[in-house]
């Protein structure tokens, strides 16, 4: 397990941060205002199964350059974003192939936020994938898609306050937010 927590903790590295790398049972915490930069992909279940990330808390944050995968190549990966805790990347994409299923993504309570460049995809070739969206939490993104050539893939958004918000992506390459520039609210 990798624990980051504490305001004023930071990691940060310039290639993936790989949680579960053929592999089970690996985890990453960030809270209490810890902040994780990753300067190209996260993947939360490499060829693997049953990995972890959370990052949970008021000023906590995973900011990635490039995409997030919950499961890729890999079964029963699991993506928290809680308590006002924040992820930001490019495209965040919940069951990337077709040996990931039942992987799940879940932003809940009240300023819990994962914004996306580009888009939101729930299951590409992947069966059974989720997403939650709950009790307040925020996603945004340019576009989204469920079900892209997999079967049984869905998204809840329930409770009050809860938005998954289309943001139009600038155009060019001078337009795309600075890294860890928080420009939606």
């Amino acid at each position: 397990a990798f624990v980051l927590t504490g305001a004023g903790s930071t990691s940060s590295n310039s290639a993936d941060l790989n949680i579960g790398v053929l592999g089970s049972s690996n985890r990453l915490v960030v809270s209490s205002g810890g902040v994780v930069c990753t300067g190209t992909n996260g993947i939360i279940g490499a060829s693997s199964g049953s990995n972890s990330a959370t990052v949970t808390d008021a000023g906590s944050s995973w900011q990635l350059g490039k995409n997030l995968y919950v499961g890729s190549n890999g079964p029963a990966n699991l993506l928290v974003v809680s308590n006002g805790g924040w992820v930001s990347g490019f495209n965040g994409v919940i069951g990337n192939n077709a040996a990931s299923s039942n992987n799940l993504a879940i932003v809940t309570g009240p300023n819990s936020t994962w914004t996306n460049f580009a888009d939101v995809v729930v299951g590409i070739f992947g069966c059974g994938n989720r997403l939650v969206l709950d009790n307040g939490g925020l996603i945004t993104c340019d576009s989204s898609s469920i079900g892209g050539f997999g079967n049984g893939n869905q998204a809840l958004v329930t409770g009050s306050g809860t938005r998954w918000r289309r943001v139009p992506a600038p155009q060019g390459p001078a337009s795309r937010p600075a890294k860890g520039a928080r420009n939606f609210t």
